[in-house]
């Protein structure tokens, strides 16, 4: 995993291990800027806030969402009744384990979202993706969140980096909290 300062965007390439219990420190060897890394995790309680699987409820469209979780793993259904109660009903982890039992989005790359197909490589889905997250920013508590981890490089060691392979990149999850970290 490459991991860049949060000041220069130097690549950090002292970072040999993370430990997800707490918060490394890593100085950055062309600017000496003391980066403050965490890596998200569901399973830290320091990040767990910041995690996809945590459960901040948001509203997008008329469908109360019970975490991001859940919206995400909504857009594998066309259906768009099974697609609310998917968000409306579960949140976190279940929301997680629920992917092994819907459609496989993979094969075909698209998604759905309220009865529209979408390339999951599209600037439909990316605008999609941010628009949501724009919803849960309106979520005092993920909002509060991410102000106290607004100077913290961070990372999320045990995303995907392929997107034929997850409906929300590691990249693409950091850039969409460092996206809202901004608008504080």
């Amino acid at each position: 995993m490459l991991v860049y300062c949060k000041k220069c965007s130097n690549l950090l390439d002292n970072v040999t291990h993370m430990d997800l219990t707490k918060i490394d420190i890593c100085i950055c060897e062309k600017c000496g800027y003391r980066n403050k890394i965490l890596d998200i995790s569901y399973k830290n309680d320091i990040s767990a806030p910041l995690s996809n699987l945590f459960p901040h409820k948001f509203e997008i469209d008329g469908i109360v969402c019970q975490s991001m979780e859940s919206f995400i793993q909504s857009l594998r259904v066309k259906d768009k009744n099974i697609q609310r109660q998917i968000c409306e009903k579960y949140s976190g982890y279940m929301a997680y384990k629920m992917r092994l039992s819907l459609s496989d989005w993979r094969i075909d790359g698209f998604v759905y979202w309220q009865g529209e197909k979408i390339d999951r490589n599209s600037k439909k889905y990316t605008d999609l993706i941010s628009r949501a997250y724009d919803c849960l920013f309106e979520n005092d508590v993920f909002r509060y969140c991410l102000n106290k981890y607004k100077d913290h490089k961070l990372i999320h060691s045990i995303g995907n980096i392929f997107k034929s392979e997850s409906l929300l990149t590691e990249f693409e999850y950091i850039e969409q909290l460092e996206r809202l970290i901004e608008k504080l």
